[in-house]
């Protein structure tokens, strides 16, 4: 017996139109991608692509990472043909591949093999897009030149009902005098998003900690005591770290008595020379004293520089899922 399981409601000559379309489109797919034999070299740095919201590119950026041929993969893609090619199409133009006959570098012992690294790939994005921090939109790292400082921020913090402490900030501390730094609250955002909040010393020793725990980086805020607490060479690590991590924008919030005399006036022109140099731009604001209003609108106008960055620039995607 003959047994009808689902309904085409498409008219029988707009399913052939439609998969000769298919075919042909494929065809060309195969024709500008040369041969499925060709050597596939990834360019850029995956985090680079504009459009890792679609899946068939996160999977295909991921399997660059281990195979280098096309046909290997077609074949290890869990996706058709046709969307895994159309994908490598795209990046191919956009110049963050190149596909062709080419000498690969002299490969290392693998530590594990290809499948098992896919595998654990695979299973450690799904458990991420699972946690519990995967709601963190990104972070803001505030520079301070000491912890009383730092006191001040989060008492000034905690007058507003989005900001959240995070309770295990002052506990995992070390008591013996170390300066305090790390993750110490959050900005909610809504129920379900919000952004973190780091505090470094500003001292070049502590860089290499900057950016170890610093990627995702929103915007960059250096609070500035006294000339006594701050050398030029600590500012300048700060716009080095800014640079790395790709962050066009510094706020500079500066007590008036830095500013007006002494050598804050010197550092302040010295730091805004390198930091155009860099090809960044730093943002100072004078203050009499820390008041919540004051972080408010530093953390405000953080946030805006991001944004006011971010639709300038011009290889963000019109779409999550725009690839062409």
């Amino acid at each position: 017996d003959f047994e009808t399981r689902r309904t085409i409601k498409q008219t029988t000559s707009n399913l052939v139109l439609e998969g000769v379309r298919r075919i042909d489109e494929l065809r060309k797919l195969r024709e500008t991608s040369s041969h499925t034999e060709d050597s596939v070299e990834l360019l850029r740095d995956p985090s680079e692509v504009p459009m890792t919201s679609n899946p068939v590119v996160r999977e295909v950026l991921m399997l660059l990472e281990f195979y280098h041929r096309i046909d290997e993969i077609l074949d290890a893609s869990s996706f058709p043909d046709y969307e895994v090619l159309k994908v490598l199409y795209t990046l191919k133009k956009r110049g963050f591949i190149r596909v062709g006959r080419f000498e690969k570098k002299p490969e290392k012992r693998e530590f594990l093999d290809t499948e098992e690294i896919v595998r654990l790939r695979s299973k450690i994005e799904a458990e991420r897009s699972r946690a519990t921090h995967s709601n963190i939109l990104g972070k803001i790292v505030f520079f301070i030149p000491d912890d009383f400082v730092l006191n001040n921020l989060i008492t000034a913090l905690n007058r507003f009902s989005e900001f959240e402490l995070d309770r295990y900030f002052f506990t995992i501390q070390n008591r013996g005098g170390d300066p305090l730094m790390g993750t110490f609250g959050y900005l909610n955002l809504g129920e379900k998003s919000r952004v973190a909040l780091l505090s470094f010393r500003t001292k070049k020793e502590f860089s290499p900690l900057w950016h170890t725990v610093s990627f995702g980086t929103l915007g960059t805020i250096v609070l500035l005591k006294d000339e006594v607490s701050s050398s030029i060479e600590d500012l300048l690590a700060v716009t080095e770290f800014a640079r790395v991590r790709g962050i066009p924008n510094i706020l500079g919030i500066v007590g008036r008595d830095f500013s007006s005399f002494g050598m804050g006036s010197n550092y302040l022109k010295l730091l805004t020379q390198r930091v155009e140099k860099l090809g960044s731009n730093i943002y100072i604001k004078e203050v009499e004293t820390i008041t919540p209003e004051t972080i408010q609108d530093a953390v405000r106008e953080s946030l805006e520089l991001y944004l006011d960055t971010w639709e300038k620039r011009d290889d963000r995607p019109s779409h999550p899922y725009d690839i062409q």
